[in-house]
């Protein structure tokens, strides 16, 4: 199954001072001129031991094969992080984007998920309703074509 998955990043509900505002200048009559350096933040970076960013979701983890979720790590949160969500879409499908796997309320402790974490039952999580109608992931099972799945 020819598929390709784009690595993304969504934090909700956190402030981020920096993150693609631009700076305010300093006015004040005894000001220093701003440099225009702002503190370097951390990357964000979520990632998979099963395949590569832009490469193909092993068959295993599709409707083709086991159908289980993927083993996946990430890193980088910002401080202050109180937990993670994490959307697993396809934007190529044919009525619009298809939703595989909605997982919310991840601890901020956590740095990840295990192969077949979805179906374990050991998750401190909750799971979202997916496009499948169910609780739960449900691998990629598109009708045709080459489709781009979203882990963010």
């Amino acid at each position: 199954m020819k598929s390709e998955i784009l690595f993304g990043l969504c934090l909700l509900g956190l402030g981020l001072a920096g993150c693609g505002a631009a700076p305010e200048k300093n006015t004040a009559p005894d000001a220093k001129p701003f440099s225009g350096a702002t503190p370097k933040t951390p990357a964000f970076v979520l990632t998979s031991s099963a395949f590569e960013a832009n490469g193909d979701i092993p068959v295993r983890y599709t409707c083709d094969g086991e159908d289980i979720s993927p083993p996946l790590t990430w890193r980088g949160a910002p401080e202050g992080t109180q937990n993670f969500v994490l959307i697993v879409d396809d934007p190529d499908a044919p009525l619009g984007t298809f939703t595989h796997w909605v997982l919310f309320d991840l601890p901020a402790e956590r740095s990840e998920l295990a192969e077949g974490a979805s179906s374990d039952g050991a998750l401190s999580a909750l799971h979202g309703k997916t496009s499948f109608g169910k609780t739960a992931y449900g691998g990629p099972c598109p009708p045709s074509g080459v489709h781009h799945y979203i882990f963010t």
